[in-house]
């Protein structure tokens, strides 16, 4: 199964970013890879969220990950005119927090 939902995520064509509860990435589809091939690419799997992000990016992140441990399924944290973020919460069958994933829309 772990093969097949793998095969789904790098098969659509948006940037996917998964992120525990401690803030550590631990998947990128290959979209997300792609896109971040200039200035990160994989090397970001297993490090923090907020390395590639500037003060203002974390405080956005921060209060968008708060209203997910507060029950919310997904957040709007930024727009412009070129993209749209959102995070998106990921639980388990009990509905316990298990991380989040950052879906970019490219306007």
């Amino acid at each position: 199964m772990e093969e097949i939902l793998k095969g789904i995520l790098n098969a659509l064509q948006i940037e996917i970013v998964f992120v525990d509860t401690t803030h550590t990435i631990r998947f990128m589809n290959k979209f997300a890879i792609n896109n971040y091939k200039d200035r990160f690419g994989t090397d970001l799997v297993g490090k923090s969220i907020f390395n590639c992000h500037n003060e203002n990016s974390k405080k956005l992140i921060l209060k968008g990950f708060e209203e997910l441990v507060q029950g919310k399924d997904k957040v709007q944290v930024f727009e412009n005119e070129k993209i749209k973020e959102y995070m998106i919460a990921v639980r388990n069958e009990k509905g316990s927090l298990l991380g989040y994933f950052e879906i970019i829309e490219r306007i």
